[in-house]
């Protein structure tokens, strides 16, 4: 999952990500929306391959 900081220029890149390696982009949950600037992508061991779904 790919999360960005809305109204900023991560949305875009956080989808662009999502599309490409078939994972979900979302705006930050609560407990890293005051981390730094950039896309954050936390990945489980449950990843499976390209789906090239990204919503």
């Amino acid at each position: 999952m790919a999360y960005y900081r809305p109204g900023t220029d991560e949305e875009a890149a956080a989808k662009a990500l999502a599309l490409e390696f078939g994972f979900r982009a979302e705006p930050r949950f609560k407990e890293i929306e005051n981390i730094g600037p950039g896309v954050i992508v936390i990945l489980t061991k449950d990843y499976k391959t390209n789906d090239k779904d990204g919503s």
